[in-house]
């Protein structure tokens, strides 16, 4: 899987695998997590349930 950084002036990608999602709702955030989500999705509602994506980053890393 390729990962996008649409934030990133460069574009750059990460290849990695992604080895987990957990459901999470938007409330069980922290203050500063939920403003930072809120940047790209500022349509988020207060009772939203979001997916937390973990991945490992494969031996290629940041292009």
């Amino acid at each position: 899987m390729i990962f996008s950084f649409e934030d990133d002036e460069q574009n750059r990608t990460l290849r990695g695998t992604v080895t987990g999602i957990q459901p999470r709702p938007l409330a069980g955030l922290s203050a500063d997590q939920r403003n930072g989500l809120r940047q790209h999705r500022p349509d988020l509602r207060e009772d939203a349930d979001i997916g937390i994506v973990e991945f490992s980053a494969d031996r290629q890393g940041i292009r």
